[in-house]
Order: structure tokens, then C-alpha cells, then sequence
């Protein structure tokens, strides 16, 4: 789903942060996405930090697409 609102978000397009805003909850959305599970036993902290970064990414992005649906910003 990002990859068909990437192209209305980058033409302003509203839909295109609505569609943004569709992959995060419910079950095994955006908001699941857990990466680098191959570091989770030998290097737990580079797993932690890959997945730190994640969240403050997939935080911020939910925010700025809530705030042009708003229509608060854009």
C-alpha cells in the first residue's frame, strides 16, 4: 500500500496520506513490521537500535499523514 500512495504523496495528492494512514493497525499492518530478526540472538542491540529507529521513523511518518489529512499542514 505505501508503494501506490508514494506517488500521490509525492503529487500532494491527499489520498495519498490517506492511503499512509491505511497501513498502520490492525493485524500484520505497517505498525507490525519488526526488521533484522537475524540480529535478534547474536547481536541484540544492533536488532534493538534497527527497530528503534523503525518505530521513530513509522512515528513521525504516521504524524505527518495524520496532520495533511487534517489538513492541518501540507
Amino acid at each position: 500500500m505505501i508503494e501506490r500512495a508514494l506517488p500521490k504523496v509525492n503529487a500532494h495528492e491527499l489520498a495519498g496520506a490517506t492511503l499512509i494512514l491505511g497501513c498502520y493497525g490492525g493485524i500484520d499492518t505497517f505498525s507490525d513490521l519488526i526488521i533484522g530478526k537475524r540480529f535478534e540472538s547474536a547481536q541484540p542491540l544492533k536488532y534493538q537500535n534497527l527497530n528503534a529507529r523503525l518505530m521513530h521513523l513509522r512515528t513521525r511518518t504516521f504524524e505527518a499523514a495524520r496532520r495533511i489529512a487534517a489538513r492541518q499542514v501540507w
